[in-house]
């Protein structure tokens, strides 16, 4: 079975954040330490130190590892950190049933990251583009084709040279980058090519 390099382990560290105390995350479900999403029967009413949130977070990614070992060929270290990162932040269902995995192991699975970064806006509102979301899946993206150093400047390049972006290239998240990043989910997701 493979396993998560300390550059994916750094990752997706970064990506998730340390949270010492009980919180929601995105999709509204209660998350301690790294990410952990916080189980029946498992409590922290005094919160998690350190050591404790390395120990979740070991123990969670050797289930998001075991998926990504079941991939035929195999991937490379930067792809399998990058889909363990991805596994690790929607589930490992959902990857299993991912466009991700239905285009491994072709030339646009890194693209098919893309698609994943929808999220409710608020408790009962509409799924819309989550800038949080786009941003970790084209760092994502990035990771999964060797590169670690990926910015929003980077993304609204690629979103420009595609003819989706029309703003300035300053790295600043607003409507019209995650507009852009709306219409290029929909170009991938009709098998478009970044």
């Amino acid at each position: 079975m493979g396993v998560t390099s300390d550059i994916g382990l750094r990752f997706i560290a970064n990506e998730e954040g340390f949270c010492s105390h009980a919180y929601k995350d995105t999709a509204g479900y209660e998350t301690i330490g790294w990410g952990h999403r916080i189980m029946p029967g498992e409590s922290w009413p005094n919160g998690i130190s350190h050591d404790e949130a390395i120990a979740l977070k070991k123990r969670d990614l050797v289930r998001f590892e075991a998926v990504v070992s079941k991939l035929t060929p195999a991937p490379e270290q930067n792809q399998f950190d990058a889909l363990v990162s991805l596994a690790y932040n929607i589930g490992a269902a959902a990857l299993a049933a991912s466009s991700v995995r239905k285009r491994w192991p072709g030339p646009d699975t890194a693209d098919a990251f893309l698609i994943w970064c929808m999220a409710r806006d608020g408790a009962q509102g509409p799924v819309v583009v989550n800038a949080v979301l786009a941003g970790r899946r084209w760092r994502e993206r990035s990771l999964f084709l060797g590169s670690t150093e990926s910015t929003w400047k980077d993304y609204q390049q690629a979103l420009w040279r595609l003819g989706f972006y029309k703003g300035a290239i300053d790295g600043r998240v607003g409507p019209l980058t995650l507009g852009a990043v709306s219409k290029l989910r929909e170009y991938v997701s009709k098998g478009g090519a970044v």
